[in-house]
């Protein structure tokens, strides 16, 4: 497999942008808080109105957003979601994203985290 076309937004603005028109795509199944941290830096801090946490990244060509939905406790959240297996995060996007499930999914399983090996903050695949 070749190294994926790969951007994560640092930028609110610019996430916003890119983000708008997005939606759900499918849900990530055991992946917690400190796996898409450790995977994509830090993510956006929103409101707290449905969502308290998202990151937004450009794969291979198409945005897509991962973010918690509708949880009200936000240290539930950080702390607990996704460490039972079960569904955690959600996936946005405006096309299919079986393939930037795939790659999360095996960035968690390769261990390969945000910045490593890298002065410039990028993944180093």
């Amino acid at each position: 497999m070749s190294k994926p076309d790969l951007y994560i937004y640092d930028d609110k603005q610019a996430a916003s942008y890119a983000a708008s028109g997005t939606s759900l795509k499918t849900k990530l199944l055991g992946i917690t808080y400190d796996d898409l941290v450790s995977i994509f830096g830090e993510p956006f801090l929103l409101n707290g109105d449905k969502t308290y946490f998202q990151w937004v990244v450009d794969y291979d060509g198409d945005t897509f957003t991962i973010y918690d939905w509708k949880y009200t406790d936000k240290d539930y959240v950080k702390n607990e979601l996704g460490h039972d297996g079960g569904i955690s995060f959600h996936i946005g996007g405006k096309t299919f994203a079986g393939y930037f499930e795939d790659f999360i999914t095996d960035a968690k399983a390769k261990g390969l985290r945000y910045g490593d090996n890298k002065e410039d903050d990028e993944l180093p695949f």
